[in-house]
């Protein structure tokens, strides 16, 4: 892995976590950011490091870039790690400099892979380029300011699987050596989507404690305090339509209970159990969102619950708990998320049947 020119495109607290790690283990890594967020690179411009603090310590060297050009030339790899919203702006940033062969990925993908597929379709018919989705970040962080970062703890696994989904196997084989965690096969990157446990957590989280949030500035700790029995009960609900969605696609996937058992190696028989009692959230302080409009919400509602939704229609899965979850959301931001989010006519899926759906998985366009 030794000087391999990588690209890290988005510098949030998961991107400078990635870039610093990558630089640890012996990359040549840029971390690009969108011109008009040119601010956030300052600092790591500046200094020419990123600091990490927690389960790594030490500075490391990275180089910055707000050139979408300069961020993709001679980058076999480029590994975006942003919210949904910024994945469109600073994808197309990117897209007229990525070069042959090269493979980007999505971390996490949240189904952004098959608005890519059509973007390069568009503007770059010809050029091979692989696109990989995983299923989260590989690790619990939070910046401390821009360019440190505190890494709390690390994940025991990531899913990840490419579109076309032919490709995941040797992808995963490549990509592997990038990550301090196993990374695991999915059989598809709508297997990624929905195997994203943020739609179960976060915004049902920031609903129940809304009057805990805006009376306190959020002066909790958000899955420790905030995720009582009666939270869990009702994510409990959520989880089990996300569940029954992928069933009615062929797709077995893991229950938040088992995921979260396998990812954190916690114990317990509710997922108030083995979310509040996790060490990896429970040992860092007052972490909760300090308003209601945080991305928790404005993105997971969005760009998770409304795709879900929309393939749970498609297969004539009933989900009503997380159509209330979107209904109420919408009211209480007075904004129409059903309208605003990752629908499937986004996604080129729209008025498909659930085979064809599958097949556009498997197959890519």
């Amino acid at each position: 892995m030794s000087q391999m020119k990588i690209s890290v495109l988005g510098a949030g607290n998961g991107g400078q976590a990635l870039a610093a790690d990558l630089s640890r283990r012996g990359c040549d890594v840029t971390i690009f950011e969108h011109p008009d967020f040119a601010s956030s690179v300052a600092p790591i411009a500046e200094s020419g490091r990123i600091g990490l603090v927690g389960t790594f310590e030490g500075t490391f060297p990275v180089r910055t870039t707000t050139s979408g050009e300069v961020a993709a030339k001679g980058a076999k790899y480029l590994f975006m790690v942003s919210p949904s919203f910024a994945q469109f702006p600073l994808f197309n940033e990117v897209l007229p400099w990525l070069e042959e062969g090269a493979t980007v990925v999505f971390i996490p993908g949240n189904f952004f892979s098959f608005e890519a597929s059509r973007l390069l379709r568009e503007k770059r018919p010809g050029v091979d380029i692989t696109l990989v989705e995983s299923d989260t970040l590989p690790y619990a962080c939070r910046l401390v300011e821009p360019g440190t970062v505190n890494i709390w703890g690390i994940k025991q696994k990531i899913s990840m699987a490419a579109l076309p989904a032919d490709r995941t196997e040797a992808l995963i084989q490549e990509l592997k050596s990038f990550f301090v965690l196993d990374v695991w096969k999915a059989p598809n990157t709508l297997a990624i989507g929905l195997q994203n446990m943020n739609m179960v957590f976060h915004s049902s989280g920031v609903l129940l404690n809304a009057g805990r949030i805006e009376s306190t500035n959020g002066e909790f700790r958000f899955y420790t305090d905030g995720v009582t029995e009666s939270v869990g009960k009702l994510q409990q609900k959520i989880d089990d339509e996300r569940v029954a969605t992928g069933k009615a696609f062929g797709l077995t996937l893991k229950s938040g209970l088992e995921y979260m058992q396998e990812s954190y190696g916690t114990e317990g028989k509710t997922l108030h159990e083995v979310v509040a009692k996790n060490p990896a959230y429970s040992s860092h302080g007052n972490d909760a969102p300090k308003t209601v409009t945080h991305r928790y919400v404005t993105e997971d509602v969005p760009y998770l619950l409304v795709p879900m939704l929309g393939l749970a229609s498609a297969a004539g899965v009933s989900a009503p708990v997380s159509d209330a979850l979107v209904t109420m959301w919408s009211a209480i931001l007075d904004r129409n998320f059903r309208e605003e989010g990752r629908t499937l006519s986004r996604l080129g899926l729209d008025g498909m049947s659930v085979q064809h759906i599958v097949n556009r998985a498997e197959k890519g366009y």
